[in-house]
C-alpha cells in the first residue's frame, strides 16, 4: 500500500466511524481487534492486515475498497446512484452470487430493452 492510500485509509476509518456515532471501542468490537488497533490504524501507524478485515470494514460502512482506499470520502459524493448502489452491494457478494446477479440483471435487461446491445 503507498504512503498516499495509507493517508486516505487512516483519514477515512475515522470519518466514516465518527459518521456512525461509534467509538474505538465500538468499532474494535465490531472487527473483533484492540481498540489500540482501531487508534493505530486511525493514526496512520498502521493498517488492516488482511483483506477479510477490509472487507468487513466496507460492510460495515457501506462503502466499497476503492472509496475506503483512493479518495478522501468527505471529499467526494458518496455513490448515491442506482449504478454505485448496485456495485456496493455486488462488491459483498460471493464470486458465484455475483455472476448469478450479473446474469440476472442482463437478463433483465434484455428482455426489457431487446438484445440488440
Amino acid at each position: 500500500m503507498t504512503d498516499k492510500n495509507k493517508e486516505i485509509l487512516a483519514y477515512n476509518i475515522k470519518y466514516l466511524r465518527k459518521n456512525k456515532h461509534m467509538t474505538q471501542s465500538e468499532f474494535a468490537d465490531l472487527l473483533s481487534v484492540r481498540q489500540t488497533t482501531i487508534s493505530e490504524w486511525e493514526k496512520g501507524r498502521s493498517e488492516p492486515d488482511s483483506i477479510s478485515l477490509l472487507k468487513k470494514i466496507c460492510g460495515i460502512f457501506d462503502v466499497t475498497y476503492d472509496q475506503l482506499l483512493n479518495c478522501k470520502i468527505d471529499e467526494q459524493k458518496q455513490k448515491t446512484s442506482m449504478g454505485g448502489i448496485i456495485a456496493r452491494r455486488l462488491e459483498n457478494l460471493t464470486d458465484k452470487e455475483r455472476n448469478q446477479a450479473e446474469q440476472d440483471i442482463i437478463q433483465y435487461i434484455n428482455f426489457r430493452f431487446g438484445e440488440d446491445e
